[in-house]
């Protein structure tokens, strides 16, 4: 009981940055970090495609990093993501070589006119900023 109460005592003396001794200061601890975790859910239907990959600027565009599957055994390609705020752009890769824009996203083009969708995560990102 004893070293819990310590303890608390010591975690209180250097959170709250209270004067320690003979005019020691500790130093006040911020707490303003925040870990929140922005889990996107992405789903397509390609009935009939043997395999549904996702590339996007969260992966390096890779075509084979992140798989989808086949969720229900007759096309609805599913996969769930943690991704940081801000604005992210991906598309689908059917059978490893078809590359497709989300039909519910909205779609941008690079400068080669090659179509990919957006989609915005957390705070400011999501409301378009």
């Amino acid at each position: 009981g004893g070293l819990a109460l310590a303890a608390g005592f010591g975690a209180l003396m250097v959170l709250g940055g209270m004067r320690i001794g003979r005019g020691a200061r500790t130093p006040a601890v911020a707490a303003a970090a925040t870990d929140t975790v922005h889990v996107v859910r992405f789903v397509i239907a390609a009935p009939g495609a043997r395999s549904v990959s996702l590339a996007g600027d969260f992966n390096g565009w890779s075509r084979d990093a992140t798989p989808l599957e086949d969720v229900d055994g007759r096309g609805q390609w599913s996969v769930t993501l943690t991704l940081p705020p801000g604005r992210h752009e991906y598309a689908f890769v059917v059978d490893g070589e078809r590359w497709v824009a989300d039909p519910f996203a909205a779609v941008t083009r690079d400068e080669f006119g090659q179509e990919s969708s957006v989609v915005r995560v957390g705070g400011e990102a999501a409301r378009g900023a």
